[in-house]
């Protein structure tokens, strides 16, 4: 799966959007979107939060980018 889908897979299962991504780790909104769109991916450090707080396994979220 890719990150872009597992990120609105996020967004449905917790009932949260880009912002609520994007306050909790610390970076800005249009980051997320453009992770949405699949113009960026995150950084290794952004994974690592993004892992923390979802509870995904880091090792998924690699295999996604």
């Amino acid at each position: 799966m890719s990150f872009p889908r597992i990120l609105k897979a996020v967004y449905q299962t917790y009932s949260v959007d880009f912002c609520y991504v994007a306050d909790h780790l610390g970076i800005e909104d249009d980051v997320v979107l453009r992770w949405e769109k699949g113009e960026m991916i995150p950084t290794e450090e952004e994974l690592k939060k993004f892992s923390e707080l979802f509870a995904i396994p880091y090792s998924v979220l690699e295999k996604s980018i």
